[in-house]
């Protein structure tokens, strides 16, 4: 059974969606933008399994996760489409059984996480090609009352009416590992744990490139805030722009007796947003693209009374 979580609620009156008929305006809990999805978060602090934890640990407070949030009323069409099924089932059904007076909006609180491979330009990450997707049905329900709208499980024994779901928003978010793995489809969980090296051998790291921030591990080494927008694959942001050459080999002599330039901190570039603009996803994490669609349901008790 697929739960939910409550993002707003609200009071109707009937006697004014029945006056005002399709015009009239959808409540104001329901017309006001909400920031979604509720569970975009930003991180300072990054854990993981011991694998993990090891490469994590040098890199603590070096870099931040910041992930953006959704800030979207209804769409136009999901607004329409309310007004009209308030309009028809405004008036109290026969044998005096009170109208619809409660909305709410909910949001699943378990999404399904699945995975693809996308055909991308010659590379040498081959693992830009893998894409991790979830949808997002979120769900406005109408009750008898507000309080019956907002019961647990009211979301998940509602009837969707009024047509297939609606397309909302899109947002790629940087989800923790842990968390990831737990949204994951039991097939995409095996091949992440493949593309991220912990399937024994032979499976390798694709997707992390753990070996890449071993750079970042020098003192005063700084890397900043990574965003999806930074790492997000080359099929979700255009072309790939072109790598920088790599740095020069050391001589004989600087393996020796050191580099003459003593004040340089690291012989790699900087990890800024000219370096490589699709970058790396931070280790810990997994970029998860979440496509949000929302859909009316009428919750069992108002749907026996449309019934009736």
């Amino acid at each position: 059974m697929t739960h939910f979580h409550l993002i707003d609620r609200a009071e109707l009156d009937p006697t004014a969606a029945m006056a005002a008929g399709r015009e009239a305006p959808p409540p104001a809990a329901l017309a006001r933008a909400h920031r979604l999805p509720s569970f975009a978060r930003n991180y300072t602090f990054h854990d993981g399994e011991p694998r993990l934890a090891r490469a994590l640990r040098p890199l603590q407070g070096k870099f931040s996760v910041v992930n953006p949030s959704v800030v979207a009323p209804l769409p136009p069409l999901a607004r329409a489409r309310l007004r009209e099924t308030l309009a028809a089932l405004a008036a109290p059904a026969p044998g005096g059984t009170a109208a619809l007076r409660g909305l709410a909006l909910y949001e699943p609180a378990q999404p399904r996480i699945q995975h693809e491979t996308r055909g991308a330009a010659p590379s040498t990450m081959p693992g830009r090609d893998i894409v991790f997707w979830a949808e997002l049905r979120y769900r406005v329900v109408l009750a008898a009352d507000a309080a019956a709208a907002a019961e647990p499980g009211a979301a998940a024994a509602a009837r969707p009416v009024a047509g297939a779901p609606l397309q909302w928003f899109r947002a790629a978010l940087l989800v923790p590992d842990a968390d990831a793995l737990r949204q994951m489809t039991p097939t995409t969980a095996h091949f992440y744990r493949h593309v991220t090296g912990r399937l024994g051998g032979g499976s390798e790291d694709r997707y992390w490139y753990l070996h890449a921030w071993e750079r970042f591990h020098e003192e005063g080494q700084v890397i900043g805030c990574v965003s999806p927008s930074l790492v997000e694959h080359g099929h979700v942001g255009g072309a790939v722009r072109e790598r920088p050459a790599p740095p020069p080999e050391p001589t004989e002599t600087e393996l020796l007796f050191g580099s003459l330039d003593a004040v340089a901190p690291t012989r790699f570039e900087p990890y800024t947003p000219r370096f490589d603009r699709r970058g790396f996803v931070p280790p810990g994490y997994c970029l998860v693209h979440y496509f949000a669609t929302v859909e009316i349901a009428l919750a069992e008790p108002a749907a026996r009374v449309a019934a009736a």
